[in-house]
């Protein structure tokens, strides 16, 4: 789901002249693909050394990179649970006709479609990053979004559930590898003492789409129909996706400054070393090749899939959780099956899955909406939907501080155990208790946010010699 893989492509640095002597070799810049070993500028004539030039994360475009690759994926954070957001609106929608009895198999299809080649697309994903760029990746990673949901639009709008499958399906193929790329991107253009604040503010405004979609979807499709919600989405995701491309512009931009930069750099080392020292050679600049294999997991620490079996956990918490999380609080807390009401003709009925709506009266319409049932239940998912966002705003306000801290302070083992734990007691009490939702689900955006935190800034350094504890 989206909000959870994070990639960083390793670097494979090269010397490239074997043969200088120790004390001449200076190698270049970091954030680039090219490394060279140059002899040491002799001073003379108080002249002053050339200044080598900035690499991506000294650049005060870094914020601006920043902004950019959290609006990317806003329009997937907001998309991807649409269909949770619109459950209620979209069983009404096709309770009759003869996927009635289907709905519930394909509602719980639309998430499938969408996770199941996430256990593997995210691996493949980095695999196309490291090896044909990040650039032309996050395009394409986020076309496929757009076009998944224009897709799942479409197939709400003329009422097919396969569709609608179709549309999930190719939405999936950009989701998580869209997380992988926008790792890859801020990683390059943060490190050290930032990283963990980068990353978090990346959480922030991915939440931020969530929170939106569980507010505004609903009442979207109350006032209009589900179909013109879902379309909605797909103006999100054309917003998102011209963000990626502005993104894979000034990245590009920068890069081939730098490059220029260290070109200048390098001939102007050469020429003053010349003025005296005529036999001074330059050597030859070698791009530095990265080959990346599915090989190179070997070399990833036992930490490293310790975390990712703690991520499996933590996320299966969460995210399946809210995907049912509607009408589940409703049943428990807000509007609970089993109770009578009267419908238009002051005949008494039950309230129950079988009988969502009041006999020969649908909600939506305007004598529907004038019955203490219609009225009673639209204000209960208001009260869902509100309790359902605690957890990404609790994620969209504290990732930021809650990484800067984890920057300053570290403890990240320590967090992910709190995390781990507190989630577990949060869980048993939804289910065994009459602890009111809204309390506990500040513990379930509690964990979530802590370990993202935490788990965030530890991923990008899988290997035994760089992990991050």
């Amino acid at each position: 789901m989206p909000g959870g893989t994070t990639h960083v492509s390793n670097a494979f640095v090269q010397r490239l002249s074997p043969h200088a002597s120790a004390d001449l070799n200076q190698p270049l810049l970091q954030d680039t693909n090219t490394v060279v070993d140059l002899p040491a500028p002799r001073q003379h004539d108080n002249a002053p050394a050339p200044a080598p030039p900035s690499g991506k994360s000294r650049l005060r475009s870094r914020w601006l990179v920043l902004v950019l690759s959290s609006l990317m994926q806003l329009g997937n954070y907001y998309c991807y649970d649409n269909p949770a957001a619109l459950l209620v609106e979209m069983r009404e929608q096709f309770s009759e006709g003869p996927q009635k009895a289907q709905f519930d198999f394909y509602y719980e299809m639309l998430y499938s479609v969408y996770s199941l080649p996430n256990i593997f697309l995210p691996l493949l994903g980095g695999l196309l990053v490291d090896r044909v760029g990040m650039l032309f990746s996050i395009v394409l990673f986020s076309s496929l979004l757009l076009g998944g949901q224009v897709l799942f639009a479409l197939g709400d709008t003329i009422s097919s559930l396969n569709v609608m499958l179709l549309g999930r399906a190719l939405f999936g193929l950009g989701g998580e590898s869209m997380a992988v790329a926008q790792s890859s991107v801020v990683a390059q253009w943060f490190q050290g003492k930032e990283l963990a604040m980068a990353l978090g503010v990346n959480l922030s405004f991915s939440r931020l789409g969530s929170v939106v979609n569980n507010a505004i979807s609903p009442a979207i499709a109350r006032m209009a129909s589900v179909s013109v919600a879902l379309w909605f989405g797909a103006l999100v995701c054309l917003c998102s996706w011209a963000s990626a491309l502005a993104l894979s512009l000034v990245d590009r931009h920068h890069t081939r400054a730098i490059r220029r930069a260290e070109r200048r750099w390098r001939h102007e080392q050469m020429r003053q070393q010349l003025q005296h020292d005529t036999s001074a050679k330059l050597p030859p600049v070698k791009e530095a090749t990265e080959r990346i294999s599915l090989s190179d997991t070997r070399s990833f620490s036992s930490a490293f899939w310790i975390l990712a079996l703690c991520t499996v956990v933590i996320y299966s918490s969460v995210l399946p959780f809210n995907n049912i999380a509607e009408a589940l609080l409703q049943d428990r807390d807000y509007f609970k099956y089993g109770t009578r009401w009267r419908d238009a003709h002051n005949r008494t009925f039950v309230y129950s899955p079988e009988t969502p709506n009041p006999p020969g009266t649908d909600c939506h319409s305007f004598a529907g909406q004038r019955l203490p049932f219609c009225k009673a239940r639209a204000a209960a998912k208001e009260h869902v939907s509100i309790v359902m966002s605690e957890p990404y705003v609790m994620s969209a306000c504290v990732s930021p501080v809650l990484g800067h801290l984890v920057d300053q302070r570290g403890g990240r083992a320590g967090l992910i155990v709190v995390s781990a734990m507190t989630l577990s007691i949060v869980h048993v009490l939804l289910g065994f208790s009459s602890i009111p939702a809204f309390l506990l689900l500040f513990g379930v955006g509690f964990s979530y946010c802590v370990f993202a935190a935490a788990r965030r800034t530890v991923a990008p350094s899988p290997s035994p010699h760089s992990y991050t504890h």
